[in-house]
């Protein structure tokens, strides 16, 4: 019986030991999706998301949805996750890495006559750190050195306390308990021990380029046999980020082309005559903990002039889901308001919330 408590115990033991050195994905960002910027029907058109969760739900709107996930990223390490190779010795500040995990888009919308669907894929060309390679990997190693001391001082602790494991099982649960209790306690008053230096640099990169394209189908919304080609789009995003952790500003840069077929016939009852737009815009975004606000400004140049000027803020109600509002004046489009006044949720899961850093 004693052998097998024991044995309870090492399990439970080196699972808990194991558990706090792994990176925590939890309050990685849900994906703005890519196939509903292309509809111009989002809260925020301009957007980076070098780092996702694997399964997001996007209704940012009663008339639109939209499903998004990153399909490439779960059997990856920590480590391979952030584009950081597999080991200490290949962390580097600059990595092309996330370029093996791009996210997927797939988007609904509907208004009384006509519906649209949309696909879309995005990639992360580059990350830049805001640390030289050098001091990532000081501050990684460091960490993972800190949780193996603060393991032995936890040991410690408990003989100091008189705590054994016992003859049964509810002592063993009870020894378990209070090991993880000053295990919690000892992290919590460790100085960086919960890799905060280290997980700063990674939620606010320095520097980051996305590039990303989407097609989308139109229909008539009583008949889908009747479809048609809608519009077809390849943008890019460059972001520059200013701080780190939870509280920084995002300024980011945006070029886009449109092949558009939604110029509507009104003799011919179709939508026709294609057009090519050229959007260049910017957007600047505070985030602080759980708050995000921001502002962009895109300029339509090509066979039409027009623009769009939105207001952004996003609520974070727990770590998978968001509330989100845009306001402002969006393009004029046959198939959109030019009014901007959109709230909805955004809702993302991982299928793992934590992975062994290598």
């Amino acid at each position: 019986m004693r052998t097998l408590n024991i044995l309870t115990f090492l399990i439970s033991f080196s699972s808990f030991s194991q558990s706090i050195q792994k990176v925590d994905l939890k309050k990685v960002e849900i994906l703005n999706s890519t196939a509903l910027a292309l509809l111009d029907n989002s809260a925020a058109i301009i957007s980076s998301n070098p780092d996702v969760k694997e399964f997001n739900i996007n209704t940012e709107s009663l008339e639109s949805i939209s499903f998004d996930g990153n399909l490439f990223s779960s059997n990856m390490r920590g480590l391979e996750y952030y584009g950081l190779g597999t080991k200490t010795k290949e962390i580097k500040s600059f990595t092309m890495q996330k370029m093996q995990m791009p996210s997927v888009s797939g988007a609904y919308s509907k208004n009384d006559s006509i519906a649209k669907v949309a696909v879309g894929i995005k990639f992360n060309v580059f990350t830049l750190y805001n640390a030289s390679s050098e001091d990532m990997r000081e501050k990684y190693a460091s960490m993972r050195q800190k949780l193996k001391k603060l393991i032995a001082l936890a040991n410690d602790q408990m003989e100091r306390e008189g705590y054994k494991i016992g003859e049964d099982e509810d002592e063993a649960k009870k020894y378990n308990a209070r090991f993880e209790e000053v295990l919690e306690e000892l992290i919590k008053n460790e100085s960086g021990i919960e890799a905060k230096n280290f997980s700063d640099i990674l939620k606010a990169p320095l520097l980051t380029l996305d590039i990303a394209s989407a097609y989308s189908m139109l229909m008539p919304a009583k008949d889908f046999n009747k479809s048609q080609s809608g519009r077809f789009g390849a943008w890019s995003t460059l972001t520059f980020t200013l701080g780190k952790g939870d509280e920084h500003l995002k300024l980011y840069g945006f070029c886009r082309y449109i092949q558009d077929n939604t110029d509507y016939d009104s003799k011919s009852k179709k939508f026709t005559n294609q057009t090519n737009f050229f959007d260049i815009g910017s957007k600047a975004q505070f985030d602080w903990n759980k708050i995000s606000v921001g502002y962009e400004y895109i300029k339509r140049n090509g066979d039409g002039k027009n623009y769009r000027s939105v207001g952004f803020v996003q609520y974070k109600v727990s770590d998978n889901l968001y509330v989100t509002g845009g306001f402002g004046k969006n393009f004029e489009s046959a198939l959109n308001d030019e009014t901007v006044s959109l709230l909805g949720i955004r809702w993302g899961i991982n299928a793992k919330d934590s992975r062994n850093w290598e």
